[in-house]
């Protein structure tokens, strides 16, 4: 109704809310491709983890068998492994966390604050993604924490013999 009133004077007519929803959907799809470099972060950060687990463990075959022959069971040799790579998965986790709520609060600086928005920090997502990056690394090097745990006591010996 407005632009056919206004339209013969040289008026342009828009709605505001169609313009509102056409910003929202381009910055929608840049908060979509921020979310894809963290999936691919994500899932680099797993390799990583299972390339630094297999040399770990593979560099420490004497080890793993001495401690068999002392008696350490296979489970006590899951566990020591399984809590040396949780610690260095939990620091990488920490450091991840830290730098995107730096980034989110700086977002919300530079753009939101002039507005007199209030910083949302995004607590339950964030929780998920550490949830998923945990599980992610604990199967991703739990193949190199099971082949640890499988050195006998007599093939360690003779690698230190030999």
């Amino acid at each position: 109704l407005l632009e056919a009133n206004l339209s013969p004077w040289g008026f342009d007519v828009e709605i505001i809310e169609d313009e509102i929803i056409q910003t929202q959907g381009v910055v929608l799809g840049i908060l979509r491709v921020f979310e894809g470099y963290l999936a691919i972060g994500l899932l680099v950060g797993a390799a990583s983890l299972a390339m630094v687990a297999l040399r770990s463990v593979s560099e420490r075959i004497r080890e793993n068998g001495i401690f068999r022959a002392m008696g350490a069971t296979r489970s006590r040799l899951v566990g020591l492994h399984t809590l040396e790579l949780s610690y260095v998965a939990c620091l990488g986790l920490c450091i991840g966390m830290v730098a995107a709520l730096v980034f989110h609060v700086s977002l919300h600086d530079l753009y939101w604050t002039d507005e007199m928005r209030p910083l949302i920090v995004p607590w339950m997502p964030m929780a998920i993604i550490a949830g998923t990056s945990l599980v992610i690394a604990g199967f991703a090097t739990l193949p190199p924490v099971l082949s640890a745990s499988k050195v006998e006591p007599a093939e360690a010996l003779r690698l230190i013999e030999g």
